[in-house]
């Protein structure tokens, strides 16, 4: 099964943003919130680093939000201090185990805001070789980090 559009065009705007491509990035992220994607995510994607204080950028997520009825001030705001802490690498999070870290990696995620996308898409529980214990382990840390 496919993924949605929105999804599709979405992953588009993370490989435009990826290769510094920043008009496409934008139209690819306006489209997928007009098909109903909540761009919300790539405030903590590290596709979107590189941007993540650019005004255009922030715009384009605004307006999305708009669209699927959000908190546009949320949105953009991922407040300043947690900005930073969204970009550190996995790595840099010694009260993870060498095991949990391993897994991680392995997975392919490399900082935080990949864990926070991931634990707030479901998709963290999913990553294979992650016990439950490993899992409380990530929630516990990321709630320590942002509190």
């Amino acid at each position: 099964e496919l993924p949605a559009v929105g999804t599709l065009k979405f992953n588009l705007a993370c490989l435009a943003a990826r290769a510094g491509d920043k008009p496409a990035m934008l139209r690819w992220l306006r489209d997928a919130a007009i098909d109903g994607e909540d761009s919300r995510a790539a405030l903590t994607d590290s596709d979107f680093a590189a941007w993540d204080r650019d005004p255009e950028f922030l715009a384009v997520i605004e307006a999305a939000v708009g669209r699927i009825g959000g908190d546009a001030g949320h949105a953009t705001v991922v407040d300043e201090r947690h900005h930073e802490k969204l970009n550190l690498p996995v790595e840099d999070l010694e009260e993870l185990t060498i095991r949990t870290l391993n897994i991680l990696i392995g997975a392919g995620v490399s900082r935080v805001g990949d864990l926070v996308r991931m634990n707030q898409s479901g998709e963290l529980s999913l990553v294979p070789g992650l016990s439950r214990k490993g899992y409380d382990e990530i929630c516990s840390v990321l709630d320590e980090l942002f509190a």
